[in-house]
């Protein structure tokens, strides 16, 4: 089962107290052994602060994320706890990089380190802006070109060429900053929902979505028209060879838009209950009907219902349900502003019926893989009894 806020607070409450002790046994054998006069290690104690430093970095900021999350609920909590822990991590790997080098010049890096996680935190909050048209989109496109930014500043500043090759790094952080501020104008692009048209609507969803395959598509192309460009020697079946990569990528681009701009919310689900077979009719009618309700209407009451029942019926494992249905039980729409137009609050709402339909598809590939038995939680596997094999 998922943990209320209670549950989560002791368990915070526990991770505070163990690093905390980890945190100081650390210090104090550190101090004894490396750091206190006449000790075993005094004289080599500067070998070891490529180790001491980092470990106290990681386990100071995981004490403090522990606190924050013992003691504050909340959005805005989460996000501080996440700051914290990022920042501490990347200290710990700019003092590792200092220490192990002996130059200090890799803690210049360190105002790189905070923007790159800001730029994090940001992409993290715009999720809680998302209901606006303009907000979520603005704040998450601007953290993309801030996490370029800083990525390429970053390492920029560190990577010198007596340690690490300059030329390679410097051609590799400048397809990421790159490919960082396409993403960017990716985003940006999905205001094309202001068209307030149902093909406007669906085109922005799937910009939106899945940003992680896209930024490898997008390095992909970059590195092609960069690095891969300057290393043909200039003849045509070079050249060809260039341009089919790029029209590769750029079909595979329209293909997936296409999919997703032609097909309907209701005709992608169909798709994935179809794979799912029912020995009974009417179990198939209240499951259509109960997802039709929660897609179009958000009412989600009676398909969780459903879908714990037919889970008992068929001889799942009720932590395995839960776990199954999660994404249906945790999930619920962003807050409406206060203020809307009619065309806004309608590209709102299919926004919200297209995260819902994502919703019931991770459902039911959750389903589909514990019918064929490769789906387990907590010690529960699958045998025979699946959503195809009841009476």
């Amino acid at each position: 089962m998922y943990p209320d806020n209670a549950m989560a607070l002791k368990a915070s409450a526990k991770k505070f107290a163990l690093y905390s002790v980890m945190l100081i046994v650390f210090g104090v054998f550190s101090f004894l052994v490396f750091f206190l006069p006449g000790s075993l290690l005094y004289n080599f104690r500067e070998y070891f602060y490529f180790l001491i430093f980092p470990i106290i970095a990681i386990l100071a900021g995981a004490s403090v994320k522990a606190y924050v999350n013992s003691y504050f609920v909340g959005r805005w909590a989460s996000l501080a706890a996440s700051f914290i822990q990022y920042f501490a991590n990347g200290l710990a790997a700019d003092l590792f990089l200092a220490f192990a080098y002996k130059n200090m010049i890799f803690l210049t890096a360190l105002v790189w380190v905070f923007l790159l996680v800001t730029s994090i935190i940001v992409f993290k909050a715009s999720k809680y802006f998302y209901t606006g048209i303009y907000d979520g989109c603005a704040i998450r496109a601007f953290s993309y070109i801030l996490m370029g930014l800083s990525i390429k500043s970053m390492f920029g500043g560190m990577l010198k060429e007596e340690y690490f090759g300059s030329r390679f790094w410097t051609s590799l952080t400048n397809i990421v900053m790159i490919s960082f501020i396409i993403l960017a104008l990716v985003q940006m692009a999905t205001l094309v929902e202001l068209f307030y048209t149902t093909k406007s609507r669906r085109i922005s969803i799937w910009l939106k979505r899945k940003h992680h395959l896209k930024f490898l598509f997008i390095s992909a192309w970059v590195f092609t028209l960069t690095d891969l460009r300057r290393g043909v020697v200039g003849g045509f079946g070079e050249w060809m060879f260039v341009f089919l990569i790029l029209l590769l990528i750029f079909i595979i681009f329209a293909a997936k838009l296409w999919g997703n701009v032609k097909n309907s919310p209701e005709e992608k689900l169909a798709k994935h209950i179809q794979n799912m077979n029912f020995d009974k009719s009417k179990d198939l009618e209240n499951v259509s009907r109960y997802i039709d309700e929660y897609v179009n209407y958000g009412k989600k009451s009676k398909l969780v219902s459903y879908m714990t029942f037919l889970g008992y019926k068929t001889g799942i494992p009720f932590n395995a349900v839960s776990n199954i249905i999660a994404p249906l039980v945790e999930y619920s729409d962003p807050e409406i502003p206060g203020m809307l137009t009619s065309e806004q609050y309608k590209a709102i709402e299919e926004r919200n019926r297209q995260n819902r339909s994502i919703v019931i598809e991770k459902i039911t590939s959750n389903l589909q893989l514990f019918g064929k038995g490769v789906y387990g939680y907590n010690g529960y596997s699958t045998g025979s009894n699946t959503m195809q094999d009841y009476n």
